[in-house]
């Protein structure tokens, strides 16, 4: 398992074939990949924005309602094609794809959490549908590439204390 996203082996391997060979993957394993995916986004926006993830669930907004057209389109409907291609080119090239997806993600909630914060379910919800252009992408992966070492520096602290944040 990969402690980070809770994804087993079995699992990535097989999403990094059906994006290396572009092989489509049955729908119910896609629809498994997908709510995994926005299982591991949960669970990271809990142990390292929790506010956000707070505002989030009081509101009951749920990855469901935005992150699962973000992570099956492989946010291709939130961004212009040049973007898309700038995102997907820093996808493609990461190591670990799919937590590298999970990151962006997270960035993109960072991004805006402040309306979050102030606003309503159907305000924040239509924001995240039709996420603000004016957020450059390359912004986005900046903030997704900053969450990740804070959060991989925030994991070596942890292990060399003798804390376990992956429970």
């Amino acid at each position: 398992d990969n402690s980070e996203t809770g994804i087993g082996k079995v699992e990535l391997a097989l999403w990094h074939r059906s994006l290396a060979h572009s092989t489509s993957i049955p729908f119910t394993f896609a629809s498994m990949l997908a709510g995994a995916l926005m299982l591991s986004l949960e669970r990271l926006l809990e142990q390292h924005k929790p506010e956000l993830a707070k505002a989030l669930a009081d509101m009951s907004l749920k990855p469901q309602f935005y992150g699962f057209r973000w992570l099956t389109l492989l946010l291709s409907q939130e961004f212009r094609l040049p973007d898309v291609m700038r995102l997907w080119d820093t996808l493609f090239a990461s190591r670990d794809r799919l937590t590298s997806m999970l990151y962006v993600c997270m960035a993109m909630l960072d991004l805006v959490s402040d309306v979050i914060l102030e606003r309503d379910f159907a305000t924040s919800l239509k924001m995240l549908q039709s996420y603000p252009e004016e957020i450059e992408v390359t912004r986005i992966l900046r903030n997704a590439d900053q969450l990740q070492q804070q959060i991989a520096k925030t994991k070596l602290q942890a292990r060399y204390s003798g804390e376990d944040l992956n429970p």
